[in-house]
């Protein structure tokens, strides 16, 4: 049978633009189904796995968008499914307030195709555990091979009942392995069939020890951390550097601290028509305006960039 329940959103709102705000639609356990309009995700469950889809239903109301969620289970399961709906939800952001960022772009005239077509916020992961992880696979290597290498070793994790192929990613869609049983795979596993690189030995002990009591109820507890401190916290974790601590921030919803990386500088060199690559004091002093925003406002405008305001208009 199908459990399914509907959540309101606040707009504006688009699932599209979610789904398509950040890459880690393109790795377990998530999926994005351009064709249908359908978020995936591979639920754990136990041994085993199910998929929780999630589409945006039709609406004609003026405040809110509709979220329908749905997985094919029994009515015993609708615990599992609750707790699902509320880790899809969160990896949507679903609740995150953006009000004061819509003023502020208004009001500074940019990014007018943001609020018009429901963009700004920025898919996470499904836990703060694996973000942190995942962030690791992608430090220094090109985004199409840190999406193979996140799959191929996601792939030791158990697929979902029905089975869900990503067409346009290639891949068969699994849920996301136990942060213990990666690191029990060893540093010359990740190296040889991830391919990971010098990253292995990260990998094995940020999953190690994430999977411990101690560092969860840390991760919990950073949340309340202001932003200078929870930067300096997640440069603790061994091949998180500056852009990779400033790029889990944004998926935290924390956007005071600037991604510059090699794709940022390119971005700016091309928008602003330089004819040499800005210095990372170049690209501070023009996002100061934005203030707690303007990671935010950055991110945006590297999506405007790549896909071109047409695209993002969709």
């Amino acid at each position: 049978m199908t459990l399914s329940t509907t959540v309101k959103v606040k707009k504006p709102f688009s699932l599209r633009e979610v789904a398509t705000s950040h890459g880690w639609s393109d790795v377990a356990p998530l999926a994005w189904n351009a064709e249908t309009e359908t978020f995936y995700l591979a639920q754990r469950d136990g041994r085993s796995a199910f998929l929780v889809r999630a589409r945006e239903k039709p609406s004609r109301a003026k405040h809110h968008a509709s979220i329908e969620f749905s997985a094919e289970l029994n009515s015993k399961d609708q615990k599992k499914f609750d707790d699902a709906v509320r880790v899809l939800a969160q990896v949507l952001r679903l609740d995150f307030d953006l009000a004061e960022f819509y003023d502020l772009i208004r009001k500074e005239k940019v990014l007018g195709w943001v609020v018009k077509h429901g963009a700004g916020r920025i898919l996470r992961g499904q836990d703060d555990a694996s973000d942190v992880v995942k962030m690791i696979f992608q430090t220094n290597i090109a985004w199409k091979q840190a999406v193979k290498c996140i799959n191929r070793v996601a792939a030791i994790a158990p697929k979902p009942r029905e089975g869900y192929f990503d067409e346009a990613g290639g891949r068969e869609l699994t849920s996301f392995p136990k942060l213990l049983d990666i690191a029990n795979k060893g540093e010359a596993w990740l190296a040889e069939f991830g391919r990971v690189g010098y990253r292995a030995p990260f990998i094995v002990l940020s999953c190690t020890e994430l999977s411990k009591p101690a560092k969860q109820k840390e991760l919990e507890e950073m949340h309340s951390l202001d932003d200078k401190r929870l930067m300096k916290y997640l440069r603790t974790f061994q091949g998180i550097g500056k852009s990779s601590a400033a790029s889990l921030m944004n998926l935290f919803g924390r956007y005071s601290e600037l991604v510059i990386d090699s794709g940022s500088i390119n971005c700016f060199q091309m928008k602003f028509g330089l004819s040499e690559p800005p210095t990372e004091k170049d690209v501070e002093r023009h996002y100061a305006r934005f203030g707690r925003w303007k990671s935010l406002v950055c991110w945006l405008e590297m999506v405007e960039h790549y896909r071109g305001v047409g695209a993002a208009k969709g």
